[in-house]
């Protein structure tokens, strides 16, 4: 599952190192879940699209490594942690859901893509 993660009006998407406001960039979550089963941190990756993350050849490579096709953005998006809800499990859903709602939480637009 990736994010679709847009500009608004009032917050553009910006790469580090060149002027280009982005119309759009794709994510991918990468979590850790704490032992005690009441913390998630997250961060997110961005591609430039989705087809971009399809051509990294080893995708796994790619989320520990710096890929080849990946942007750094301004956005802020890594070295999140939150506090979980009571019952809340730490999966992969939960960190998509977190994820999106923290993108959205600075203002952007972000949309889950199975």
């Amino acid at each position: 599952m990736g994010l679709i993660i847009k500009s608004t009006e009032e917050k553009k998407i910006k790469g580090i190192g060149f002027p280009i406001e982005l119309e759009q960039v794709y994510g991918r979550v990468r979590f850790t879940a704490t032992p005690d089963g009441k913390y998630l941190a997250f961060e997110i990756i961005t591609w430039y699209s989705r087809e971009q993350y399809n051509n990294e050849i080893d995708k796994s490579k790619a989320l520990l490594e710096q890929p080849k096709f990946i942007i750094n953005t301004d956005m802020g998006l890594s070295g999140q942690v939150v506090a979980l809800e009571e019952g809340v499990k730490q999966d992969n859903e939960t960190a998509i859901l977190v994820a999106k709602s923290y993108v959205e939480s600075l203002g952007f637009k972000c949309e889950i893509e199975a």
